[in-house]
């Protein structure tokens, strides 16, 4: 009898052992695709700190760029260190950018758009500058004249690469955004390196004075703005598991 009430129960504690770990398994088990096995105890919902990453990288990514299409993401986890990588590349539509208005005095006011959002765009395929009560005649004689320019582009990319590492009882996080490298060599198409004289210039060269203002301005400022952004350490230690 004593034995029997022993099989008994190794066998009810091996059906609860087994039914524990299947439903561990589900619930942590699909958080991430994993390359080599995890242990189940660990204490960092990596899912969920990913997802709050990714969130923080979209925000920066305006309404007017569509990205859609998440062209390809790999995942893997460094059991020796301990480390979690999330490698992601976005990959836009054609589309294009108003750039807002610009007035007589010859200084564009790029209204809209920051300087991160226009690096956004990987192939500016052109410039197009429409034209309200803007002509040579009144160019000089001081009526107000206002333009507006639109940016085309073909494609646009964005890579973010997330790492996780997590220590015994700490864990640190950082993500940063990658824009192709053909942006990091801009090309200034308007000769003069200043804005003097530039009214007088304005109208006949407005093309090649709108690529000097979108180089200069935009492409070399812009681009170590938009390069690196690093999460807090709060943002990994506040999902751990108490």
């Amino acid at each position: 009898l004593f034995r029997s009430q022993f099989d008994m129960k190794t066998q009810t504690m091996f059906v609860l052992g087994v039914l524990l770990v299947v439903t561990f398994g589900a619930v942590h088990g699909a958080v991430v695709d994993r390359i080599t096995s995890v242990d189940l105890d660990e204490l960092v919902d990596y899912g969920a700190l990913v997802d709050r990453l990714l969130e923080e990288t979209r925000a920066k990514i305006p309404d007017r760029l569509p990205f859609t299409q998440l062209h390809y993401e790999r995942k893997t986890w460094d059991a020796a260190d301990e480390r979690f990588d999330v490698l992601e590349k976005l990959e836009g539509v054609d589309g294009h950018l108003e750039l807002g208005s610009f007035k007589r005095d010859g200084v564009p006011n790029l209204q809209g758009p920051t300087n991160d959002q226009i690096l956004e765009s990987k192939f500016i395929i052109g410039l197009t500058i429409t034209y309200d009560n803007f002509t040579s005649d009144n160019f000089t004689s001081g009526e107000k004249a206002n333009g507006q320019m639109t940016i085309s582009y073909d494609k646009a990319e964005i890579i973010t690469w997330i790492s996780i590492q997590k220590g015994s009882d700490s864990c640190s996080s950082s993500l940063q955004n990658f824009l192709p490298s053909t942006l990091s060599d801009p090309t200034v198409t308007f000769s003069s390196s200043t804005s003097e004289g530039l009214p007088q210039r304005l109208f006949s060269e407005a093309k090649d004075t709108m690529n000097f203002y979108l180089n200069r301005t935009l492409v070399t400022q812009g681009l170590p703005t938009f390069a690196s952004v690093v999460a807090g350490p709060d943002l990994c230690s506040s999902l751990l598991y108490n």
